[in-house]
């Protein structure tokens, strides 16, 4: 599942352990279009409880359909540790080209909207290369599969528990402004005394207030956020960070969208809480 909680700026999580693992019972490839059973969309014919090798990673373990799946490559299939750990990668990668290329048709779609979840389809080949099937839009989240049920549960609670909605209303009141400062060299010298530099659109005197509350939301979002994992802003490393805030060239012009994600930049230098 992906969540998409704002476009401007564009921010966007995946619930980590919210995948639905599909087996075809009979090979994929080559294509026999003939027969339902090598369909990996055919529900009805791809029930992992009947997948003998991955079972005994649900009766005896507990594990998720993904933590199953990745437990069955590495013991049963002898799939490389880093392979299957750039399955999880190649999947982000392609959540955030996807929605960053496309964010203009996603704000027109969720014009109304105070978020938006979305369900991904992806299909894994022997080498263990990630292929986007397709993405759909506000999927249906009501099943009487147990287990389905349970996952969708998660993700609503996810969901919720991470854009603050507490009691029936959405607010950021909790988020001081201290919260959402960052360690600037620039914004305690002298330039940034009257704001006009462009150079101190991060400094918290300079910030209007229109974008104090954006950035309030996004300290919300990370702070609360539980199971979800942050795809846009990318994730980096401190090292990464401390270059990018650095190298940056500040425009002429500066949005809503870079804003946030130098923002996100300068508190992963300070604190790698804040990097992922």
């Amino acid at each position: 599942m992906v969540i998409i909680t704002s476009v401007s700026p564009l921010r966007v999580y995946t619930l980590d352990n919210g995948w639905m693992v599909r087996i075809a019972n009979k090979p994929y490839h080559p294509v026999n279009y003939s027969d339902f059973e090598t369909f990996i969309t055919n529900s009805g014919s791809n029930n992992m409880f009947e997948f003998e090798p991955m079972r005994r990673f649900f009766d005896h373990t507990g594990y998720s359909r993904r933590q199953a799946l990745i437990a069955h490559m590495l013991s049963d299939l002898g799939v490389e540790q880093s392979k299957v750990q750039s399955i999880r990668e190649q999947v982000f990668d392609a959540v955030q080209d996807v929605v960053y290329n496309k964010r203009e048709i996603l704000g027109n779609v969720m014009n109304s909207s105070f978020f938006e979840v979305m369900r991904w389809d992806f299909i894994i080949d022997e080498d263990m290369k990630v292929y986007l099937i397709e993405a759909n839009m506000s999927p249906d989240l009501m099943n009487s599969h147990f287990l389905v049920r349970a996952k969708n549960y998660n993700t609503i609670f996810n969901t919720i528990t991470t854009i603050g909605y507490r009691h029936g209303s959405w607010n950021t009141n909790g988020i001081r402004g201290k919260d959402i400062n960052v360690d600037l060299k620039v914004c305690f010298t002298e330039i940034c005394e009257a704001c006009e530099l462009k150079e101190c659109y991060l400094c918290s005197k300079c910030l209007p207030d229109e974008i104090k509350q954006m950035l309030r939301t996004s300290y919300m979002e990370h702070v609360n956020r539980l199971g979800l994992r942050r795809v846009h802003p990318k994730p980096m490393g401190k090292e990464a960070a401390h270059r990018r805030l650095h190298e940056q060239n500040v425009g002429n012009i500066i949005s809503r969208e870079f804003i946030n994600q130098a923002w996100i930049t300068a508190k992963c230098v300070e604190d790698e809480y804040w990097c992922t």
